[in-house]
């Protein structure tokens, strides 16, 4: 590595931690990858747009480098997180399980759906109202009909809508974090 490239990632270095920690935030439900990892894949990100960079084209170096740190971030991650045969292993938050050599395809979906449910269930605890848990765990595992739900809580189905699309836009803005 030249020396200037060098220099520019020492300048850079909390533009990539500053990028890796947001995506952190995103990846880490799972623990699936470390900050270091993330940081990792940043810096490689920032060693390209130094060695791409044109001057000449009048744009901010650091706007440049962002967007080829983010890329080479969201890259790498995907390729990170893809499922691969083998021996593969899964540090999930919620109970911090080790999968170890799951080859069946199968076994290996129902595990993750498991403990991508107690995510799931955290965040519905931690985050909706006790009416927004109802509705929401009577739709999706009593599996009842709006109308039934509606009859069950006294309200109209139009308002069991509003209060489950509500819900579910808390329980998404959360699982996006």
């Amino acid at each position: 590595m030249t020396k200037n490239i060098q220099s520019i990632c020492l300048e850079n270095k909390n533009l990539v931690e500053t990028i890796a920690k947001k995506y952190y935030k995103r990846y880490k439900y799972g623990g699936l990858i470390e900050l270091n990892d993330l940081i990792g894949m940043g810096f490689l990100g920032l060693i390209d747009a130094a060695t791409r960079f044109d001057q000449s084209k009048k744009v901010d170096f650091k706007a440049y480098a962002s967007y080829r740190v983010r890329g080479e971030i969201l890259d790498q991650a995907k390729d990170f997180l893809r499922p691969r045969k083998g021996v593969t292993t899964v540090n999930m938050e919620a109970s911090k399980l080790e999968i170890m050599a799951l080859q069946d395809e199968k076994a290996r979906s129902e595990l993750l759906k498991k403990e991508l449910l107690k995510i799931i269930e955290g965040i519905i605890a931690r985050n909706l109202n006790n009416q927004e848990k109802r509705v929401i765990d009577l739709k999706y595992r009593g599996e009842l009909k709006t109308t039934q739900i509606a009859k069950l809580l006294k309200v109209s189905p139009g308002r069991i809508c509003q209060i489950e699309k509500k819900a579910l836009k808390k329980i998404k803005r959360k699982v996006m974090l």
